[in-house]
């Protein structure tokens, strides 16, 4: 068979993300575009956030695009924590990592309510 006659077999990958750029080398303006997981794209301006389409999406003049395997189990991947070998003063609590990020949030949050 020629090539263009192969069934392909993967991996497959989905868009997920695009950043695009509008202006010159030296001047201009970054915006991007998500989708979530309700398959819904996004449009992000600075503070502006609204729903697009993926049509417009694919329309843009791209600047990065990421994508996601499909079908990726990390799992797989990476080592489990016991085969990393880390010393036991390295082992992270989840419940602190999150205390931490809430209340950073809450700080952002009551800096942005004073402005």
């Amino acid at each position: 068979k020629q090539w263009y006659q192969r069934r392909v077999r993967g991996p497959f990958y989905d868009l997920y993300s695009v950043v695009a750029h509008t202006g010159t080398i030296g001047h201009g303006h970054y915006v991007s575009f998500a989708v979530n997981p309700n398959k819904q794209w996004y449009f992000y301006n600075d503070s502006q956030v609204k729903k697009t389409t993926k049509k417009r999406v694919l329309s843009e003049p791209a600047y990065i695009l990421f994508y996601e395997r499909r079908n990726l189990k990390l799992d797989d991947l990476l080592p489990s924590y016991a085969e990393r070998n880390y010393p036991e003063e390295f082992a992270l609590d989840a419940s602190v990592i999150l205390k931490d990020v809430l209340s950073a949030a809450d700080k952002e949050q009551r800096i942005c309510n004073l402005q």
